[in-house]
């Protein structure tokens, strides 16, 4: 009697700097509808416990029921189940600190040659270069200058073939809406046939266009050659943010710190704590230092309560500081000589105030 298993072919997990032990179990994977019939289709399951997803493979006598006799790509959608993690994470649009921050990314396990990679992402970890391109349905339209093109072509991404020639579109002379049909999901470039065009990348998925708010597209290609127990792995940065300590001096309460210049904050960064910067010094920001919207802060501060607020002063981290579970550091506010005068609040992954690329925390002396 043949003896029927599950083997483990592969695990995806998410690793995220912000975490001590560097597990994340924030995101949720979802099959799609196509990623459902292909598991049935080839013996394939898949298993989610807390921090990773299970691809497992039916097994009769040591040998896989269903060998996969072609490539397979398993498309998942991901989820994020933790919106704090957004105060964390470091995916800049741009270089821009004002500019917001890419929330929405495509992940795959192929290089553009067609080869495996253990992470889903073009670099080390989760970059600008993962973001989401166009997202279409399974059939839409391309506009097109009438008159200046003949046809147009459709390349995809394949284990072991790389960007392989899919469909090309004939374009009539006086045509200015193509409908194109790809039956596929995927990930695909189109080329106009233009001068000077630069080809478009496009992700298809029916069902990502109708699940509006989810974090990624995960294309997982699998094929008789992968490995059993083989794992890929997305890894995610912690977010660096310039700290600014904004000190409110109110009358009621006001300390006699004497001379401004006398003001210090000292920083020490947890003892479990190997990664972040040290030193860590703050110097006390002028005005004319000062953008125009950390000014306007400043100015509505002192505005809003001229009865109570003496004078308000900031200092700056003179680099980027991250925040770390279970790892605070330890700020303290010094004056008149006294280095340990009070221990200052320090920011976590829920009460972090984010303005561009800085982290605001407000005390009042």
């Amino acid at each position: 009697m043949l003896s029927i298993e599950n083997r483990k072919l592969v695990s995806i997990l998410f690793r995220h700097a912000y975490y001590q032990t560097k597990r994340s179990s924030d995101f949720t994977l979802v099959p799609t509808t196509a990623c459902l019939r292909r598991l049935e289709e080839h013996g394939l399951t898949v298993k989610s416990t807390s921090g990773q997803t299970m691809v497992l493979q039916q097994m009769e006598a040591l040998a896989p029921a269903l060998p996969l006799t072609a490539p397979v790509c398993l498309s998942f959608l991901v989820y994020l189940n933790n919106s704090l993690l957004w105060n964390v994470t470091n995916v800049p649009a741009s270089a821009n600190p004002d500019a917001a921050h890419l929330r929405q990314f495509y992940l795959t396990n192929l290089k553009d040659d067609g080869t495996w990679q253990s992470v889903p992402t073009k670099q080390a970890h989760l970059s600008a270069q993962d973001a989401l391109p166009v997202l279409k349905s399974s059939r839409f339209t391309l506009n097109i200058p009438k008159g200046q093109t003949t046809e147009i072509k459709i390349r995809k991404l394949l284990l072991a073939e790389g960007w392989k020639p899919f469909r090309n579109i004939p374009v009539q002379p006086d045509q200015e809406v193509v409908l194109v049909n790809l039956a596929e999901p995927g990930y695909y470039e189109i080329t106009k046939g233009l001068a000077g065009e630069t080809p478009a990348k496009i992700v298809v998925s029916d069902d990502a266009v109708r699940a509006g708010n989810f974090f990624a597209i995960l294309d997982l290609w699998i094929d008789n050659n992968t490995n059993e127990g083989s794992e890929c792995i997305a890894y995610i940065d912690n977010r660096l943010l310039e700290w600014h300590y904004v000190l409110i001096d109110i009358k009621s309460k006001k300390v006699q710190y004497g001379d401004p210049s006398g003001i210090t904050i000292s920083y020490a960064r947890h003892t479990a704590d190997t990664e972040s910067p040290s030193p860590v010094t703050f110097a006390r920001l002028a005005e004319a230092d000062m953008d125009d919207k950390l000014k306007q802060l400043v100015q509505q501060i002192r505005d809003g309560s001229p009865d109570s607020v003496e004078n308000v002063f900031v200092f700056k981290s003179d680099v980027p500081v991250p925040l770390m579970e279970h790892r605070p550091p330890t700020v303290k506010l010094g004056m008149n000589g006294v280095s340990s005068f009070a221990s200052l609040p320090v920011p976590d992954i829920s009460t972090v105030r984010i303005r561009g690329n800085s982290s605001l925390v407000y005390y009042n002396i």
